[in-house]
């Protein structure tokens, strides 16, 4: 099996290449580890459902074009399961461990993804390169793992995963046609011959950012970002991910008060989540950055519109790969604002990109078909001063992973986690997923320069969530 790339994931693609992005990863806990047998049977069942799985990506320099193909050699257990018996928890240090170490080389027969297992915490972690799939897709991912570990199975004795003589042809893999089929308005064709030249031409008119977007004073991009830059005899960046990482959970009884109050002001968790933060940023001591105004990204799920806009029979086959598109959201600073009149207009925002404005959002993720997706992040870097947003709310939702919170089942989730490295387009993030047993999970990275600066704002959101 052989896909071509689509425009997103050939920018994933590049930015991982360039080493601006190792990995992220979606975790679960659960109530009691699987032995290795188990585990055996379960990722063989989840391989076997998901091709993608069993890819990589192969580049023609040539023709600058980049493929997912299917692996040719067996992957064992080995190649996918990773143990850290010496970690008692996943914390700060654990984190940044992470993505330091675990990116994932493109053009061999290796896979693209991994599975951390934390025995002391009953803790797995997938881990991926964000080419092969998004937030959404490891979830689905540990949907069909646990749906796997619940089969009544013969005990395993073979340890390979998966075999290239075994696999089976499938048209699971739909992320380059779904890009390529989506409808280009006669509007949009100019746009793109338009913002080709213009990128060609004069490309600070392209990446550079408003002058009055919010930047840090004690945050200096690219120098707080890089360890290393390319050079003759590297072509590769090299990102410190020496972020400090924050978490906060509201238990199951918070998070349905919280959701209360969102559901009485029409608005989403997503939104409310992001006014707290664009309000709790008003503490921040205001000779500690320089602009007036917040741009927040919100990386929105397509799945649902791919299958209206598309005719398509269902969105089933859309569960792992790359099917989404950024909104984003511009906020005034010291505008005496209230919470709920932030979130709300914020909420309009999402729905109308959700809506009304879903095809113009997906063509501005095509506009990354006319352009290099190589020089495009070269200049990201450096024609900035700082990352094009001052934070990203990734939200995954309230996710039951089919029932496999279910008590009562031998083997069940009672947690789940997401995060996301150091990167090139927002200062900090929010990584953020609920479940029934634990509610709400928000794991937030900064740049541990502004440990000080931002010190204010997270006490604020602590105190507004009376944490």
């Amino acid at each position: 099996m052989k896909v071509k790339l689509s425009a997103i994931e050939d920018y994933f693609f590049h930015r991982s290449k360039l080493n601006l992005h190792s990995c992220f990863y979606v975790g679960i806990k659960l109530n009691e580890l699987p032995d290795k047998q188990h585990l055996v049977t379960a990722l063989k069942y989840t391989v076997a459902q998901h091709e993608r799985l069993a890819c990589n990506v192969l580049h023609d320099e040539l023709k600058k074009e980049g493929f997912l193909q299917s692996i040719l050699e067996p992957l064992k257990f080995s190649d996918l399961v990773e143990y850290y018996h010496n970690w008692d928890q996943l914390g700060e240090a654990e984190i940044n461990h992470i993505f330091q170490m675990y990116n994932f080389p493109y053009n061999e027969n290796k896979p693209l993804w991994k599975i951390l297992i934390i025995p002391n915490q009953n803790q797995m972690l997938l881990l991926t390169d964000h080419v092969l799939m998004d937030g959404m897709s490891a979830v689905h991912v540990w949907e069909t793992f646990m749906e796997g570990l619940q089969k009544q199975q013969p005990v395993e004795v073979d340890e390979t995963i998966y075999s290239p003589l075994l696999s089976s042809s499938s048209e699971e893999i739909m992320s380059a046609p779904l890009y390529g089929n989506w409808p280009i308005p006669w509007n949009w064709h100019i746009v793109r011959q338009l913002a080709s030249r213009l990128y060609c031409w004069f490309p600070q008119t392209v990446v550079s950012n408003n002058k009055n977007l919010i930047q840090f004073a004690n945050y200096s991009f690219p120098k707080d970002l890089l360890d290393n830059e390319p050079t003759n005899e590297s072509h590769v960046y090299k990102i410190k991910n020496t972020n400090h990482q924050r978490e906060f959970q509201l238990s199951p009884t918070h998070l349905k008060n919280v959701l209360q109050e969102c559901k009485a002001n029409n608005t989403s968790l997503t939104s409310f989540l992001s006014a707290l933060v664009c309000i709790a940023f008003e503490k921040i001591a205001a000779h500690d950055y320089t602009g007036s105004f917040l741009k927040i990204e919100l990386p929105m799920n397509i799945r649902n519109s791919s299958e209206q806009v598309l005719n398509l029979p269902s969105n089933d086959k859309l569960a792992v790969g790359n099917y989404i598109a950024a909104i984003e959201f511009n906020h005034k600073l010291h505008q005496n604002r209230e919470i709920w009149d932030i979130a709300s207009q914020i909420q309009r925002t999402i729905r109308s990109s959700s809506k009304d404005k879903i095809i113009d959002k997906v063509n501005e993720v095509k506009l990354l078909e006319v352009v290099s997706s190589q020089q495009y992040l070269k200049d990201k870097i450096g024609l900035n001063n700082g990352p094009s947003s001052t934070f990203e709310v990734t939200n995954l939702g309230f996710q039951t992973f089919r029932a496999a919170c279910n008590a009562s089942l031998p083997f069940h989730i009672t947690d789940a986690a997401f995060n996301e490295p150091q990167g090139i387009s927002s200062i900090f993030t929010l990584s953020v997923i609920s479940t029934p047993a634990s509610g709400l999970h928000c794991c937030i990275s900064y740049p541990n320069t502004l440990a000080k600066e931002l010190e204010p704002h997270w006490q604020y959101m602590k105190e507004y969530l009376n944490l």
